[in-house]
Formats: structure tokens, C-alpha cells, sequence
């Protein structure tokens, strides 16, 4: 039991990592193309999926892993789109990132309500939920605002959240 709860922390931690290493290039290179950016963000997908399933994988005698599951293969077809479609991927990317945000949100805020009470860092995956969520509805309400504030916003978010997941993984060590 404790070699998966290492691993479930040890997967957030890289989780949270890579999120906020998108998030410093979402602020201090926002001149870079749309192209790279995207290329950048489906990277951060691919990984956030590959740990989702890997959390997945040391949580599923838990009877919770399904969750994670269900959120890496959602970052995988993601991905896949980023990757297939780069010169129109702009829009399906600003309406899937926001079903994306809402589904994972879901996910992570009924992940943080059903978790065992002796499992700690619940409030850190709940707060996860709760912004991603926000991020989520605001996207499906101003589809077309400025291409540099939809890099901001998303770098917040992903900022926010990579710490959040960082306090989590250290949280769910106890």
C-alpha cells in the first residue's frame, strides 16, 4: 500500500511540475507562436495523461483509480487533436480545453469528496476541482477573447493548479 501511495504522490508532484513549467512559458514568452504554444500544451497533455493513468494504475484497489483513468484517456484524445489538426486547433482547442477543465474539474472535486477520510491532501485536489471548473465555464463564455489573455488565463490556471498538485503530493505522503 505504500509503494502506490509513493507513487500516486510521485505522479502529482511531476503533475504539478510540468504545469507550472507551461505556466512560465505562458507568461514570459507569450510572443512565441500559436503553433508552439500549442505543441507545448499537447506535451503538457500527453504527460498529465500518462500521470492521470499512472495515479490511475496505484489507486485502482482503491476502487478511486477509475477516475484518474478516465481524465489521462480524456488528455490523450486531447492531445491527439492538438497534434493532428495544429493550423485549426485554436478553436477546437479553446472549446475542448474548456470541456477538458469542467470534466477533470468534476473529476478531481468528486475525487476529493469520496477519498478515505485518513487520505490527506483533500482540500488541495478539491481547490484543483474548483478552479478548473471556473476556468472551465469562463472559456465557454468568451470563446473569442484576445489570444494573449487566453495564454494568461490558461497559464494562471495552470499555475494554480501545478502548485496545488505539488501541496497535494506532499500532502498525500502522510
Amino acid at each position: 500500500m505504500a509503494s502506490g501511495s509513493s507513487n500516486h504522490s510521485v505522479a502529482n508532484f511531476l503533475r504539478g511540475l510540468v504545469a507550472i513549467l507551461f505556466a512560465l512559458v505562458a507568461f514570459f514568452y507569450t510572443g512565441f507562436t500559436v503553433e508552439v504554444l500549442l505543441i507545448f500544451f499537447g506535451i503538457l497533455v500527453i504527460l498529465d495523461g500518462i500521470f492521470c493513468i499512472a495515479t490511475y494504475a496505484s489507486l485502482k484497489k482503491h476502487n478511486h483509480g477509475a477516475l484518474f483513468l478516465i481524465g489521462g484517456i480524456f488528455d490523450l484524445i486531447l492531445a491527439m487533436i492538438i497534434f493532428a489538426f495544429p493550423q485549426s486547433a485554436l478553436v477546437i482547442l479553446i472549446y475542448y480545453v474548456a470541456i477538458w477543465a469542467i470534466v477533470m474539474g468534476i473529476l478531481e472535486l468528486w475525487a476529493s469528496f469520496v477519498a478515505p477520510k485518513t487520505f490527506s491532501g483533500k482540500g488541495a485536489l478539491g481547490t484543483v476541482g474548483v478552479i478548473s471548473i471556473i476556468l472551465g465555464i469562463l472559456m465557454i463564455a468568451f470563446p473569442f477573447t484576445t489570444l494573449a489573455a487566453f495564454i494568461w488565463l490558461l497559464g494562471l490556471a495552470a499555475l494554480i493548479i501545478g502548485i496545488s498538485l505539488i501541496i497535494y503530493s506532499f500532502q498525500s505522503k502522510k
